[in-house]
Parts: C-alpha cells; sequence; structure tokens
C-alpha cells in the first residue's frame, strides 16, 4: 500500500524526475536496437501516468512508431480509457499493478545495430511475427 500511494497518482513525488528520465533512456536505447518492422514491449510495474502514458505519448510524437493494442494481442477486453496500452491493477489481477505498451517500429526505419548484440537485443523484434500482429 505504501508504494501504491508514492508512486501512483497524479501527482508527481520527489525523485519522479530521475525515473521518468530512466524509463524515457531505457524506451529509447531498445527502439534503437530493434529491426525495422519489430515490436518493442514497453512495461513498467508502476501505476503513475508519468512513467506510462505521459512517457509513451512524448515517445510517439518525437518517433513514427505505430501502437498496438496489447489487450487484443493477449485476447483480454479492451477498455476505452487505456487506449491501446493496457493496465494491470492489482485488485484486479493477483499481483502489482503493471501497465503494458507496444510499439512497432516502421518496416521502413533504418536499423542502427548496437555495439554488441546480447541474444536478449536480438531477440526484442523476434517476439511476435508480423503476421501474428497484422489483425490487430
Amino acid at each position: 500500500l505504501e508504494a501504491f500511494r508514492e508512486y501512483s497518482g497524479d501527482k508527481p513525488n520527489p525523485g519522479m524526475g530521475e525515473l521518468v528520465d530512466l524509463q524515457s533512456d531505457l524506451l529509447q536505447s531498445g527502439w534503437r536496437a530493434l529491426r525495422p518492422g519489430g515490436l518493442l514491449v514497453y512495461s513498467t510495474c508502476t501505476l503513475n501516468r508519468f512513467e506510462n502514458e505521459d512517457l509513451v505519448e512524448s515517445f510517439l510524437v518525437k518517433s513514427n512508431a505505430e501502437t498496438l493494442d496489447v489487450a487484443a494481442l493477449l485476447g483480454l477486453p479492451s477498455k476505452p480509457e487505456e487506449g491501446q496500452a493496457l493496465r494491470l491493477w492489482p485488485q484486479d489481477w493477483n499481483g502489482e499493478g503493471f501497465f503494458v505498451a507496444c510499439l512497432r517500429k516502421p518496416a521502413s526505419e533504418t536499423f542502427i545495430a548496437p555495439a554488441s548484440q546480447s541474444p536478449s537485443l536480438m531477440m526484442l523484434g523476434e517476439v511476435l511475427s508480423p503476421s501474428q500482429v497484422e489483425d490487430v
């Protein structure tokens, strides 16, 4: 309950700016490593808008990413207030709260290979094949 009070809500808490900056850096780094046509899943274990919807919306303005409907991908009912992202609320799921967004890099975008490609980086764009998400 203490974590919920500290990291959720509409008002930023002290130090939250640093967390948002870190999340933004991680998202941008993952995007640069992602192959054209690949999917990037951005997920946090916090329920505040600053690290979630606001950060994704800001990223979408700066990039040409396309969002995918996460609930539809997982076969869950969509909630219009969540847009194409998904929030897993602790009272609805037996666990912590999570936020999940799925972004697709256009096939025409240039790929910048990371200096060292670890297996986890190489798999970022290979989680779902394009045919698995065409109808979403």
